[in-house]
């Protein structure tokens, strides 16, 4: 997936999506790569104005949502 970032900096990304069950277990973000880390559930995730446009878009094309 290609996508442009507002400063006009191009990347080239390869995503993977993963639906799974949600554990006990602590998430931990990776120093200097990552801010935070959440699980959601679908049918509670962020509001749209909440989300990067590249999040939506991974969202849509992993059709987990429709058009968020």
């Amino acid at each position: 997936m290609q996508f442009t970032y507002p400063n006009g900096d191009q990347i080239d990304a390869v995503i993977v999506v993963y639906q799974a069950t949600a554990t006990d277990q602590v998430l931990q973000p990776q120093t200097g790569e990552t801010e935070k880390v959440h699980y959601f559930s679908l049918d509670n995730l962020p509001k749209r104005n909440e989300l990067t446009a590249f999040s939506q878009h991974i969202l849509e094309a992993a059709h987990l949502i429709t058009q968020y």
